[in-house]
């Protein structure tokens, strides 16, 4: 989701979630896997980034807390970025992240413009259905346009309003 939001240009290339899966396979790393300095460093390597953004959530009763780190390698610098938001508001969480996120990337104010005008900003305020619909746009990157189907019928069952999964849907 955050990814989607931050968006990209030729001077800013996300790595997609499949080559980030097969990066902490070969690093036989696993979800549970603690990633310190050195670990977050072979990742970048394997992924040729000079810039790695990380981050987790966690859901307290309606309340999400997002918690992402901006790593500049090159710059031996990391930005810790919060937010907090009820299921209902997330995609004002996710665009606040993301607007913070391209303020701490070390591009110019051209290519913050073009990452910007890029960035696909979420339509949807139920995080099931925004995960089921990441999922499929992965899937659908990768060829898997069969498995993407079910993730976004899943996604616009989650909510009916979701007008970006219905129209990859449709595809």
């Amino acid at each position: 989701m955050i990814s989607t939001a931050v968006g990209q240009s030729a001077q800013l290339k996300p790595v997609s979630p499949e080559r980030m899966r097969q990066i902490f396979g070969d690093l036989r790393l696993t979800p549970e896997s603690s990633i310190d300095d050195a670990t977050l460093r072979r990742i970048a390597e394997f992924a040729s980034a000079d810039t790695t953004i990380s981050g987790q959530y966690t859901r307290i009763g309606d309340q999400l807390y997002i918690e992402v780190a901006v790593n500049d390698l090159k710059n031996g610098h990391t930005t810790i970025l919060k937010a907090q938001s009820s299921e209902k508001n997330l995609p004002t969480a996710i665009n606040g992240l993301a607007d913070s996120i391209r303020k701490n990337l070390a591009l110019s104010s051209a290519d913050l413009k073009t990452v910007q005008a890029q960035s696909i900003l979420p339509t949807s305020s139920s995080v099931d259905a925004l995960r089921e619909y990441n999922d499929a746009l992965a899937m659908t990157r990768a060829g898997r346009n069969i498995d993407a189907q079910s993730r976004l019928s899943a996604a616009v069952d989650s909510d009916s309003r979701f007008a970006l999964a219905y129209a990859l849907l449709s595809h």
